[in-house]
């Protein structure tokens, strides 16, 4: 039985996008089989106008709402993590006492030698965040932009707990025919022909699933 969302043809979809590398080709491809093998463009033009719109805005109005759910349940993970980390400072706070209280009951000679650790102390204590991370003060560390992802030098990543996106600007002149995009389990590397290197050439953190990787090409930017 077909899926109500039409998602058991996405493996065919997926064969032939790749084949023609983007949207635009894609699309080219399945209006040339309309215009091939049906009389969509022949039978009634402003209806063939109409039918394309509602399509779109259909799935317009669906890409619309999963993106709002999205941020939103990308919003509640982030008030989850900080409210745990709240926790956790509240806790360990709890458990260590702060320097005022502490100077309450150690002697003379105690607060004295505590003092003189101090010099080596806060080092030891700037190496780490709270939650075990590197300190975000070290400039050799890369720091996490606004999707929890990174910025690098051609191209920027971000990521939710269940897929990782990659953008990479090229040039309004790159179509769909010039980008290499080759995904393995474990490996990417995506660049545009012609170019003396590959924007991005690299192993995988973590293998991933294949077939539920895919790119795009809007605008002058790359959607991995």
């Amino acid at each position: 039985m077909a899926a109500e969302d039409g998602s058991d043809f996405d493996g065919l979809f997926m064969q032939v996008a790749e084949r023609r590398r983007g949207i635009e080709p894609l699309f080219d491809s399945f209006f040339g089989f309309l215009r091939r093998r049906t009389d969509y463009f022949t039978a009634d033009q402003a209806k063939a106008e109409q039918t394309v719109m509602q399509a779109f805005k259909k799935h317009m109005a669906l890409a619309e709402h999963q993106m709002a759910a999205k941020d939103a349940a990308e919003k509640a993970e982030k008030a989850k993590r900080a409210a745990r980390i709240a926790k956790e400072k509240a806790e360990a706070e709890a458990k260590n006492p702060s320097e005022e209280d502490v100077e309450e009951i150690v002697t003379a000679g105690a607060k004295a030698a505590m003092e003189a650790e101090e010099v080596v102390e806060p080092v030891t204590k700037n190496e780490t965040t709270e939650d075990g991370n590197d300190s975000d003060d070290d400039p050799s560390k890369l720091k996490p932009n606004q999707g929890n992802g990174g910025d690098m030098d051609k191209y920027k990543w971000v990521q939710t707990l269940e897929e990782v996106t990659i953008y990479i600007p090229v040039p309004s002149t790159v179509s769909g025919k010039l980008v290499v995009c080759d995904i393995a389990a474990e490996h990417i590397k995506v660049g545009v022909k012609g170019q003396s290197e590959m924007v991005i050439d690299a192993k995988l953190h973590k293998r991933v699933d294949v077939d539920e990787c895919y790119w795009t090409l809007d605008l002058s930017l790359i959607h991995i």
